[in-house]
């Protein structure tokens, strides 16, 4: 969900559910650790804001069944869950970051690259 929100790709709402509209500022994601990023946190007391999130959740969830259709970022975490040497999983991880960095930093105009240490040098 958050991938898609980062894109601009929100296409679910759309005005339709004004509660899901005014929830999603409110929703608390878990921390990873003790609960999943995936599932939000309930609050204390009675809230629709955790199954507001929850819905939208399960909707995208429903949405996103080919692996062409899903952010790369899930992707990735979906890779790295499937290698269980903790180490080798790092280094997977690292390798795909400095990719990533790469093609960020690779001008899109085809134009002379220039290292960022030269950059500084102001030549």
């Amino acid at each position: 969900m958050y991938s898609l929100l980062e894109m601009d790709e929100w296409f679910l709402l759309q005005g339709e559910c004004q509660n899901c509209v005014e929830a999603i500022p409110l929703l608390v994601r878990g921390d990873g650790v003790k609960t999943s990023m995936e599932d939000v946190i309930k609050p204390k007391g009675a809230s629709l804001i955790d199954d507001c999130g929850d819905s939208m959740r399960y909707a995208v969830a429903g949405v996103l069944l080919d692996a062409a259709d899903k952010p790369k970022e899930q992707l990735l975490r979906e890779k790295l869950a499937g290698i269980a040497d903790p180490f080798t999983r790092h280094i997977v991880a690292y390798k795909e970051f400095n990719e990533q960095q790469a093609r960020d930093r690779k001008p899109s105009g085809g134009g002379k690259i220039i290292p960022s240490w030269r950059q500084r040098l102001g030549g």
